[in-house]
């Protein structure tokens, strides 16, 4: 999902998931940890300051490791809330969502902070 798309997905979600969502995103962007809720936990696989934010079936992962900003990088729902791994065409889109930011920033001249 690109930038665009997640712009217009993401109010159609209830009102509900984007207020949990956006609590858990308030002290990250004013750079604090994320809080340490059930609803927030790391996200495998991509190393430190990738975060997987969910709340039922809605998942939201964003990057939080760079000083200038906090990155979402894909937003999607899942099958179903719970036991049930995430689909690889989910994990591989912020596998490439990830690849496109570093090439981004490194292209803009930010160094890795991690």
């Amino acid at each position: 999902m690109d930038v665009d798309e997640a712009r217009r997905v993401f109010p159609t979600w209830p009102q509900s998931v984007r207020d949990k969502f956006a609590d858990c995103l308030r002290p990250v962007q004013t750079g604090r940890q994320p809080l340490k809720l059930n609803t927030c936990k790391p996200w495998q696989g991509l190393g430190s300051g990738i975060h997987e934010l969910s709340s039922g079936p809605f998942r939201l992962i964003f990057a939080w490791k760079f000083p200038e900003a906090v990155y979402i990088l894909h937003i999607f729902k899942k099958d179903s809330a719970r036991g049930r791994k995430t689909r690889p065409e989910h994990v591989k889109a912020v596998e490439r969502a990830w690849g496109t930011l570093k090439r981004q920033r490194a292209a803009q001249g930010f160094k890795d902070s991690h």
